[in-house]
């Protein structure tokens, strides 16, 4: 789905914004899997984040055109 959003009169591409969204959940979720030591199993912690950044980006854009289908 190749779309935008209006935000405050400027049309802004999905992917951004979902970009955007994945981000800003990205944060919580890298603080939490630090305090819990998650990250002692993986050689390379950079390449989890990014993995869970891509996986987090997907399901907001699943999450989005879901809801945006209705």
């Amino acid at each position: 789905m190749i779309g935008e959003f209006n935000l405050f009169g400027v049309y802004v591409a999905a992917a951004v914004v979902t970009a955007g969204i994945a981000g800003a959940l990205l944060l919580p979720v890298t603080r939490m899997m630090r305090q819990m030591n998650f990250y002692r199993f993986f050689i390379n912690p950079r390449l989890v984040d990014l993995a869970v950044f891509v996986i987090l980006w997907a399901s907001v854009s699943r999450l989005i055109a879901l809801f945006r289908s209705f």
